[in-house]
């Protein structure tokens, strides 16, 4: 795979137009949906990095306008701590913190999940020959109850409290739905 092989198509096609690529190890690469005002920031690159994992592997965060740079925390912090540790993310894992994670907001970690947003053909990318070529995984920002629930029950169960509450999954500042 090449770092122009339709990857970024793929996210524009789903995500809107690219408003900011900030570079490094890896790019995070800043997305703006309009309609209805979702900031998305996913790494581009960490597919070449030496990670164990099923499939190479990009991470992404979606929030509402205005809160793009806790977006781009969340991806950048976990994209961090998975290159030293050298492994990827599985679905339905949680990573969690003692005390929020970001100031003023009730988030203790992240959820990986295929993205509740933008239908299931965005969560894994194809290669020109349809062949499963990288695995998107959603950063949902959780907190300490949330991830308390996976942990016990798994993510099936916060999603049927997500469904029955009706929290706005993209504002960080929302209280917990548990």
């Amino acid at each position: 795979m090449t770092a122009d092989d339709g990857f970024l198509g793929h996210l524009e096609q789903h995500l809107g137009e690219i408003r900011h690529i900030a570079s490094g190890h890896y790019d995070l690469v800043e997305f703006h949906l309009p309609d209805p005002g979702i900031s998305t920031v996913i790494t581009n690159g960490l597919r070449f990095q030496s990670l164990t994992a099923t499939r190479p592997q990009e991470l992404v965060c979606s929030l509402g306008e205005g809160q793009q740079d806790f977006a781009r925390y969340f991806v950048d912090s976990m994209a961090g701590v998975l290159l030293e540790q050298g492994r990827g993310l599985e679905y339905g894992a949680v990573v969690v913190n003692d005390r929020p994670v970001l100031e003023g907001t009730e988030m203790h970690g992240v959820l990986a999940h295929p993205s509740p947003y933008f239908g299931s053909d965005f969560d894994l990318f194809l290669d020109a020959s349809g062949d499963p070529a990288v695995q998107i995984i959603t950063l949902m920002p959780v907190t300490a109850p949330e991830a308390a629930l996976v942990e016990a029950e798994d993510a099936d169960e916060l999603f049927e409290r997500f469904w029955a509450k009706r929290p706005n999954l993209l504002d960080v500042t929302r209280p917990s739905a548990v």
